[in-house]
């Protein structure tokens, strides 16, 4: 899937050197972490037409403890000074959407996006859990089921921007598939031209 993704960004980023596909709009990258039933890191390609209509290519990665963990299930002996669950076995949900929505344009150098969208997730879940005794390792043994659903994502957002190439972004995210269901709500650095050229928000920026 991630490289999908990367071709999909690779034609973005081609077509957007045509003069007559950019025509001075917006394109930049947004990358940040999400915080709710799973702990997700995303990447994002943003291209906005004439003030109003924003589109994206985006990756989501999500994990969290695995909810078929047995209350039992212990780590390697290593992993028990390493933070952040090392160790443990992991539910995994992996998104590459194009999504589609709104602009509106606040004031102060800000703007909130409505965006919805689909795209292929990939569900990994550890199965067939074993009991091996006790063990200095691990005292179960485990597989990983891969699973293929479609996702629709609901991602509203409102950006704030310090300057004409870089801002921070606040927003939520859902991704439902018929199988799990992803939500949170996170925080993203925005790089890349933020506003049209020539614009009124792009000359109060001072370089």
């Amino acid at each position: 899937m991630k490289r999908v993704f990367v071709f999909l960004v690779f034609i973005m980023i081609s077509l957007s050197i045509n003069g007559q596909f950019l025509k001075g709009n917006p394109l930049y990258v947004a990358f940040g972490m999400n915080f709710g039933n799973y702990f997700a890191s995303n990447f994002e390609l943003n291209y906005i037409v004439r003030d109003k209509y924003v589109f994206q290519i985006a990756q989501t990665s999500s994990f969290r403890v695995a909810k078929s963990e047995p209350d039992d299930f212990t780590s390697p002996t290593i992993y028990l000074i390493l933070p952040l669950s090392f160790g443990k076995a992991y539910d995994q949900l992996e998104s590459i959407h194009l999504m589609a929505g709104r602009v509106v344009n606040l004031k102060d150098y800000a703007r909130l996006k409505l965006m919805v969208g689909l795209g292929p997730v990939k569900i990994e879940e550890p199965i067939n859990w074993e009991y091996l005794g006790p063990s200095r390792t691990t005292n179960y043994s485990f597989d990983y089921e891969k699973d293929y659903r479609l996702g629709l994502v609901i991602k509203p957002s409102i950006e704030s921007h310090v300057g004409k190439v870089f801002g921070v972004s606040f927003n939520a995210i859902m991704i439902l598939t018929n199988k799990r269901i992803m939500g949170g709500v996170g925080l993203d650095f925005v790089v890349g031209r933020l506003y049209r050229s020539n614009t009124l928000n792009e000359k109060l920026f001072k370089d």
